[in-house]
């Protein structure tokens, strides 16, 4: 199973949302596998991701790259991986380095069902298995709007407040910080990497432009 399921938005929004997860299984395949999870992200590195990271370490946004590999590479206790990318091209030829490179480790595409199922055609492989999000239940009236929700479940975990969509959103609106930065300090509590600083940008602006 991932965390990256619940996401939300329109297919277009959705077609520039890609992860790829790498993360072995505890008692199976996990002793030793740091090594493992370091090379899955030198090899997606080569494929222009947006972002990425690891629980145990954090995520690109925060430390950047290079600290993130060297502490993988450093930490033993690391089991998993993550690399998000804007489009599915880079994401058929990251699976396909990932084929080549024979890991032993579970992959997990998010994406587009169709589009999931191409990037496993074009590696000369097939999907094992297709996980859907059942939605939210409960008392939705308590969520924020839908604009909120785009941006704030590109976090599986929920790490992302609410309010600081809010604050960043004003932020924006009043010129002290860019589209651009603002995105990535909505992605930095999201410390899997699991935050689309590319599509936040689009969502961040679509938002605004509803506050009046």
């Amino acid at each position: 199973m991932t965390h990256t399921s619940h996401r939300q938005g329109t297919i277009e929004s959705l077609r520039r949302d890609w992860i790829v997860l790498m993360m072995a299984t505890r008692g199976i395949n996990d002793k030793n596998c740091n090594p493992k999870i370091q090379k899955f992200f030198q090899l997606g590195l080569q494929h222009g991701p947006v972002n990425g990271g690891t629980a145990l370490v954090g995520n690109a946004l925060s430390i950047g790259w290079e600290k993130l590999l060297d502490g993988v590479g450093k930490n033993s206790n690391v089991r998993s991986g993550l690399m998000l990318f804007d489009n599915p091209e880079k994401v058929a030829a990251f699976v396909k380095d990932l084929v080549r490179a024979e890991l032993g480790v579970s992959v997990v595409v998010t994406g587009l069902h169709a589009g999931v199922d191409q990037i496993c055609h074009e590696a000369g492989i097939r999907r094992h298995t297709a996980q859907y999000s059942l939605g939210v239940w409960g008392k939705t009236s308590r969520l924020p709007p839908p604009k909120i929700l785009e941006l704030t479940t590109m976090c599986g975990h929920g790490c992302i407040p609410f309010n600081l969509v809010r604050r960043m959103a004003k932020a924006v609106q009043a010129g002290t910080l860019t589209l651009e930065r603002a995105a990535a300090e909505i992605g930095k509590p999201c410390i899997c990497g699991a935050f689309n600083t590319t599509r936040g940008q689009t969502l961040l602006q679509e938002y605004i432009a509803c506050m009046g």
